[in-house]
């Protein structure tokens, strides 16, 4: 019973990652396509730390061809080791229709991640049917969780 819920629960995490970085994949395309360019300034940085080390997310405030003025954190953050840490004039691409969502100019996204949750989604199947070969009550156990609801 306890394996079902495992099982479920962290297929349904791995679909939301994913989703997650599939967005963020298009609001990358987005902008690099159609988005709009300002100078922005380099006013502070978010530093988040994780498993994987230190994110560092600028904070930059620009303004946009109307004349909004926009301070907030790129969609992207920088690992320790690829970012300047100097304050610096710098170029954001921003959506015209939401300019909170931007990026610094030369930013990048990392494909490979999507693809390796993708792939990740499409082997889970594949990881069910070997759990229920060595074990084949875990397929029942999963069944019960289910019927309960």
């Amino acid at each position: 019973m306890i394996a079902a819920l495992i099982f479920l629960v962290t297929g349904l995490g791995l679909i939301y990652i994913t989703y997650k970085f599939f967005k963020l994949s298009l609001d990358f395309r987005k902008l690099r396509e159609s988005g709009t360019k300002a100078r922005g300034t380099i006013t502070d940085v978010d530093i988040t730390e994780g498993e994987n080390g230190k994110t560092y997310f600028p904070i930059v405030q620009f303004r946009t061809y109307t004349g909004v003025e926009i301070i907030g954190k790129t969609l992207r953050g920088y690992k320790e080791k690829d970012y300047q840490s100097s304050l610096k004039e710098v170029e954001v691409i921003y959506l015209e229709s939401n300019p909170k969502k931007f990026i610094i100019e030369g930013q990048k996204f990392d494909y490979w991640v999507l693809i390796i949750f993708i792939a990740m989604i499409i082997s889970y199947p594949f990881m069910i049917k070997i759990m229920a070969d060595q074990n084949p009550y875990w397929v029942n156990d999963f069944k019960q969780f289910f019927e309960k609801f």
